[in-house]
């Protein structure tokens, strides 16, 4: 996804944008983060020690995840409740699924942010290598397009 051209000020504001969010989802980011380790890791455990394809990868993540969600989710709220009172557990098993999703897109956005600013330091000083790059999207853009027409037609 290289775009046309890299213009400095462009990129300066692109980068405040995007790291001005990332900023303020970062606390809960590193809420949703603490809070579901104990799932990611257990489904990432669990996934190495079977031999997957990468075809049926997803679904091995998705059968050790799901249970380990729900273990994960009644343990914190259990904990919670046990230290802080059990309306304090039950509030936070009930926003650790809105706080994991949050928690996701903000991962997303982090690693998408990363990649574009990577990109633009690399083609920085070197107009060449923007110009290949550039050219190279456009071919790509013009083959999904003429692709679109025929499925169309």
């Amino acid at each position: 996804e290289v775009p046309p051209g890299y213009r400095f000020l462009d990129t300066l504001r692109y980068l405040l944008e995007r790291g001005g969010l990332l900023l303020v989802g970062l606390p809960i980011a590193a809420a949703g983060s603490i809070l579901w380790a104990p799932t990611w890791w257990g489904t990432r455990w669990v996934v190495r020690r079977i031999e997957t394809t990468p075809e049926t990868e997803s679904t091995y993540k998705l059968a050790s995840g799901a249970p380990l969600a729900l273990v994960n989710t009644v343990a914190a709220g259990g904990v919670t409740g046990w230290l802080a009172g059990w309306a304090w557990g039950v509030a936070l098993a009930l926003a650790m699924i809105p706080v994991g999703l949050l928690t996701l897109g903000w991962h997303e956005r982090w690693r998408r942010v990363r990649e574009d600013v990577r990109l633009y330091l690399r083609l920085l000083g070197r107009p060449e290598r923007q110009a290949r790059l550039a050219g190279m999207r456009q071919e790509l853009v013009d083959e999904m397009e003429s692709i679109w027409t025929e499925m169309d037609g």
